[in-house]
């Protein structure tokens, strides 16, 4: 198998970073909540975690880490919750602005280390 064949349908991750203000917790948990049952109705996720600093520095209180059977069923679920999203009227973008919570989010392979 070539290595292009095998990274398209290995596993990927959706990891995202999160510094939620105090004053934002309340409504960044409630609106996690909602989008990890829509994220949990979708094909290819293979698990979903969140975490929630306890000590240490850094600027990041909140990390979440989707596991995917591939690419292409991320991309699937991205444009699901992205409909959903539009549909439900919330635009991220203003809703992460609104709240001051800023975000680091990418995707990842396994890493041969």
């Amino acid at each position: 198998m070539s290595d292009l064949a095998s990274a398209s349908s290995s596993p990927v991750y959706r990891i995202a970073c999160l510094a939620v203000p105090e004053g934002a917790r309340a409504a960044f948990l409630q609106r996690a909540a909602e989008v990890k049952q829509l994220v949990q109705q979708q094909p290819g996720l293979v698990s979903q975690h969140a975490y929630e600093q306890q000590g240490g520095p850094g600027r990041f209180n909140y990390v979440t880490i989707a596991a995917w059977a591939d690419q292409a069923a991320l991309d699937a679920a991205d444009t699901v919750l992205a409909a959903a999203a539009a549909a439900g009227g919330v635009d991220r973008a203003a809703f992460t602005a609104a709240h001051g919570i800023t975000t680091e989010i990418g995707t990842f392979r396994p890493a041969m280390i």
